[in-house]
Order: C-alpha cells, then sequence, then structure tokens
C-alpha cells in the first residue's frame, strides 16, 4: 500500500516501539504526523491526506476534477480532500464540509472522490469562472469529439436541479458559468475551443454555435461530407476552427483543408487558429480580428445579399441565392 498510517502499522502487527524503525527501513515519508507513503507519486501523497482525513473524507475540488480528467486540471499537484465539520484536520488542504455525503462520493481507482456534479459546484469556491467553464466543457462532452451531437446532456439537467436545491460555496460561480450557455447549445469540442470561445466574448461575440452540423446545398461539397465548424456566426458567415498543431501540421489535412475552404468561399468565411495559440496574446490578437471580420459583415448584410441561411437548432443549412 503506498499510504499508511501509524495505526494501520500497528494493526499490521508492528510494535508500538518499532514503529520509527519500520519506517526507516521501508523508507517512509512523513506526510503528516503519523501518516507516511512510501514513494513520491501524487496519488500516493493524495491517498495520506484522505487517511489522515478520516473514513468520510473524499478527495474534492481541484484534486477531484484531476481525477475526473476534466480540461485545466489534469496537471493539477495539489491534495485538496473534503472532510466532515468535526474532523480534526482543519488546516488545508482539508475543506470541511455539513453537506457532503455518500451521495456525494464514487470511487475512481478504490480512492473516494467526489462526484462530478459535486466537483463542478466545488470548483466555483476555489477556481475563476473561466476555469470552471472550461472544466464542465469538457465534462459535457462526449467521448468522441468527432460525434458532437453525442455530449452529455443528462449530466447538465443534474446540474441545473442541483443548483436549484443548493446554496453551497462555489455553487454561484456555476449559475454564471451556465447562464452564459445559449439554451440547448453542445458543448465545445476541446480545451483550446472554450479558450477561444471565451476571447471572443470579450470582444462581443456571443452568439456563436458551438460544434453545428453545417450543410451547404452544393454538389462541390459532397465530397468533404458533414462539416462541424467549431465556432459558426450565422449573421455573418464567419466560421472558426481550432486546428490541432499536430494533425493539422500533416499536408495531407493542410491540402483538405485548403480545398474545403475554397469551396466554402462562397458560402462561409474560415477563420483558423493553431491550438497552441489560444491563450495570450495571440488569442486576443485573433480574437479582436475575428470579431472585427463578424462585425463588418453583419454591417455589410452579407447574408441578405448573398445566400440563405437556415438555422435550427444547432444545424445550419446554406443555400446560394
Amino acid at each position: 500500500m503506498p499510504a499508511t498510517s501509524r495505526q494501520l502499522l500497528l494493526i499490521g502487527g508492528t510494535p508500538r516501539g518499532a514503529i520509527e524503525r519500520e519506517r526507516v527501513a521501508k523508507n517512509l515519508r512523513s506526510v503528516h504526523r503519523g501518516f507516511y507513503v512510501d514513494d513520491d507519486e501524487w496519488r500516493s501523497t493524495l491517498q495520506a491526506h484522505l487517511l489522515r482525513g478520516g473514513r468520510t473524507a473524499s478527495v474534492s475540488h481541484r484534486a477531484a476534477a484531476r481525477l475526473h480528467g476534466l480540461d485545466g486540471l489534469r496537471d493539477y499537484e495539489g491534495f485538496d480532500v473534503t472532510v466532515s465539520i468535526n474532523s480534526t484536520f482543519r488546516a488545508r488542504p482539508a475543506f470541511r464540509s455539513r453537506t457532503l455525503n455518500e451521495d456525494d462520493v464514487v470511487l475512481i481507482g478504490g480512492i473516494r472522490v467526489t462526484s462530478l456534479e459535486r466537483t463542478l459546484v466545488d470548483l466555483g469556491r476555489v477556481s475563476s469562472v473561466n476555469d470552471v467553464e472550461v472544466a464542465l466543457e469538457s465534462a459535457l462532452r462526449g467521448n468522441d469529439p468527432m460525434r458532437p451531437s453525442d455530449w452529455n446532456e443528462g449530466l447538465f439537467a443534474a446540474l441545473e436541479r442541483r443548483l436549484g436545491s443548493t446554496r453551497a460555496p462555489g455553487s454561484g460561480v456555476l449559475r454564471e458559468v451556465i447562464g452564459r450557455r445559449p439554451p440547448g447549445v453542445r458543448p465545445t469540442g476541446s480545451y483550446a475551443e472554450t479558450r477561444i470561445l471565451q476571447a471572443l466574448r470579450l470582444f462581443g461575440c456571443r452568439s456563436l454555435l458551438r460544434q453545428p452540423t453545417f450543410t451547404v446545398v452544393d454538389d462541390l461539397l459532397k465530397r468533404y461530407g458533414t462539416w462541424y465548424p467549431d465556432l459558426y456566426d450565422p449573421v455573418s458567415g464567419v466560421g472558426i476552427e481550432v486546428d490541432g498543431a499536430v494533425a493539422h501540421a500533416k499536408l495531407g489535412q493542410r491540402r483538405r483543408d485548403a480545398g474545403r475552404d475554397n469551396v466554402l468561399g462562397d458560402y462561409v468565411r474560415v477563420r483558423r487558429i493553431v491550438a497552441t495559440d489560444v491563450e495570450g496574446e495571440a488569442a486576443r490578437d485573433f480574437a479582436r480580428n475575428t470579431a472585427a471580420s463578424i462585425a463588418q459583415r453583419r454591417r455589410d448584410g452579407w447574408q441578405v445579399n448573398n445566400v440563405n441561411i437556415d438555422v435550427v437548432g444547432n444545424a445550419v443549412s446554406v443555400r446560394r441565392k
């Protein structure tokens, strides 16, 4: 067992007077007084914190988000745990709670972890609105990004029900995040898409469709199949693609992208950004220029003059006039 305690050593038969010798012999590192690990792995130290927290302690907040595989926290190195209000474990990384119950706990790799719904609520207590949005979008995303219609609508409904009956710390932030989302909208397709959506929002782009099913009534496009632009503004006909730095660097993929963009040019203006550039100054410049293009095409009445665009839910159909 990578994490152990003085009590467990005693239960295992180590004499009380030999605890220290046993610790040295097995190269056990002390995490808390009387709680040890036998390596430097993150999960081992996390388990030692859980032992210290007591039988009902659970991994929570950012550490739980890492175990759930949520975007933005996959490399988190802290050890957040939630303990009962009566626990003697009072200092961080412990969060004391009156409301955590067994319905809020799941097992991941044998470790007690707050459920996905509870974790998303708790994140608002320790993370920014934008970071909670990144985590939420990844939680809602389906297992296959190439099939954006398969997203976790059940989780979204469960979160809305939960927020309707709780004022727990962090719930206000999650409410704000959910309030940003147009009703019924799909999640973004990746961490990078969420970040560029946030950058565009700062420049007034608040009505973008996410991963819409885009069809053009044009025989030239049949070879490309159904297109799912990452983001799309139906009024201006501007589509945004966040290209994977590896996949879209391949010559064949670049040629395919360019060919489709050329054919689509009569119907939509495609703007591309590499996924590695979705934060910092590069993202702001891209968002600023894209927002300006959207605003200009809206002023010019692009849709009225060129094409008919029908939007039903998250499906877009475009036909030349």
